[in-house]
C-alpha cells in the first residue's frame, strides 16, 4: 500500500471498521495527534437522520447496524440466507449516511479543512467509486481497522463490559456472529484496494496507535504533533 506522492496539508481521514474493532477508541487520539479539530462519528449522523427518514422509507435506520437486516422469518433462514439479510440491511442503513459523509467531505475539501470521520457505516473504497473522487487530489486517506481473530474480537467486548459495567455488552455478544459477518464483508472490500491502509488491531492499543501514526507520518508529516510518535 502506498501513500500520497507529496505530503498532504489538510487530510480527510476516514477511519473505517466494523463494530468493536476500535474506530471510536482511536478517532479522538488520532485527531489530537494530527491537530484535527473536527471528528465526525457516523453513529451520530444516523441518529440525526432517524428524525428525518420515516421508518416505512428505510426501516433499517431504526435498528442497530448488525440487526438492520433481520426480517420476521430470520430465525427460519439458513446461515447463508441470514448473512445475506444482515449485509443487505447494513447496506440499506449505510446508504443515507454515506450520502451525508459525501457532503461533509466535499465541504471540508471546499473549505480546505482537515477532518476525521469514523464509523462502521463507511464502506471501504466506496468513496473512490464516486464520480468526484478523482478531483480530491489525494487528500482522502482511508485507514481500515480489523481483528482477524474472532476470539480476540469477542474478548474486546468482554473487556469493555468490565471497564464500563453500566454499558451492557450482552447485546453485542448475543449478536456476535452478525457483527463478524459485517466485519468480514468490510474487510473483503478493503482488500480490493491497494491504497487503503489495513491495520490488524490484535495487539495492545499503544501498538495499534503507533502503527496508525507511522502511516500518517508518511502522508501528512507536518500535521503530526510534536512527541505524538513517541507517546509524548
Amino acid at each position: 500500500m502506498s501513500g500520497s506522492l507529496s505530503p498532504i496539508e489538510n487530510p480527510i481521514v476516514l477511519l473505517e471498521g466494523g463494530t468493536g474493532v476500535g474506530t471510536s477508541t482511536f478517532s479522538l487520539r488520532l485527531a489530537a495527534a494530527l491537530n484535527i479539530p473536527v471528528v465526525v462519528n457516523t453513529d451520530f449522523i444516523r441518529e440525526a437522520l432517524r428524525t428525518a427518514i420515516a421508518p416505512e422509507i428505510n426501516p433499517a435506520m431504526g435498528r442497530s447496524t448488525y440487526l438492520a437486516g433481520r426480517t420476521s422469518s430470520y430465525e427460519r433462514r439458513t446461515d447463508a440466507q441470514k448473512r445475506h439479510e444482515i449485509i443487505h440491511g447494513y447496506k440499506m442503513q449505510c446508504s443515507p449516511i454515506q450520502a451525508a459523509v459525501d457532503r461533509i467531505v466535499k465541504r471540508a475539501i471546499k473549505e480546505n479543512r482537515p477532518i476525521l470521520i469514523e464509523g462502521v457505516h463507511i464502506q471501504p473504497g466506496r468513496i473512490r467509486e464516486t464520480d468526484w473522487y478523482q478531483q480530491m487530489d489525494g487528500r482522502i486517506v482511508e485507514l481500515f481497522l480489523y481483528i482477524d481473530d474472532p476470539e480476540v474480537h469477542k474478548q474486546r467486548f468482554i473487556y469493555r463490559q468490565k471497564k464500563a459495567p453500566d454499558r451492557p455488552m450482552g447485546i453485542y455478544l448475543e449478536n456476535f456472529r452478525e457483527i463478524r459477518w459485517i466485519h468480514d464483508y468490510l474487510l473483503e472490500r478493503a482488500e480490493r484496494f491497494d491504497d487503503i491502509y489495513r491495520i490488524n488491531n490484535v495487539e495492545r492499543a499503544r501498538d495499534c496507535m503507533k502503527t496508525l501514526l507511522e502511516i500518517l507520518a508518511t502522508i501528512c508529516p507536518d500535521r503530526i504533533v510534536e512527541g505524538a510518535l513517541h507517546g509524548g
